[in-house]
């Protein structure tokens, strides 16, 4: 059974997308998301 549960999660990995920014080296919460405007806390109603 272990068996089973370790290739079906090793099938999901293999599936998974990451996007990711290779200039900052960082994986970004989804396409497009370092292309928002960035807003200080400070300045949040």
């Amino acid at each position: 059974m272990k068996e089973l549960k370790f290739a079906h999660w090793a099938e999901i990995v293999d599936k998974m997308y990451y996007p990711e920014d290779e200039e900052l080296g960082i994986f970004v919460q989804h396409d497009g998301y370092l292309d928002k405007d960035l807003t200080p806390v400070a300045q949040l109603d």
